[in-house]
């Protein structure tokens, strides 16, 4: 599995899908559902998540999971808005 680092070095443009995390097991289910779907259009998957920090762990799991299950790299999306120093 490449790096995204190696993929922004290989091609000049690039192709993602960004997903947010889940906050239900049904809802888990289909995001690696049409991940699978997905998987051969994109050079890689992105994972966003909440602001509020309430799906950091979920964000976590579930990169890990995507690249595990489906060999493509995944980038974790961290979102910025209300952070500080101190709070990352």
């Amino acid at each position: 599995m490449y790096k995204i680092t190696d993929i922004f070095k290989r091609k000049k443009k690039t192709f993602s899908f960004e997903f947010f995390p889940p906050k239900t097991e049904e809802g888990m289910k289909h995001l690696f559902e049409t991940c699978d779907e997905l998987k051969k259009y994109p050079d890689f998957f992105s994972v966003t998540y909440n602001p509020d920090g309430s799906s950091r762990e979920r964000t976590l799991f579930v990169v890990n999971e995507i690249q595990k299950k489906f060999k493509i790299p995944v980038m974790h999306h961290l979102t910025c808005i209300n952070y500080n120093e101190r709070t990352l």
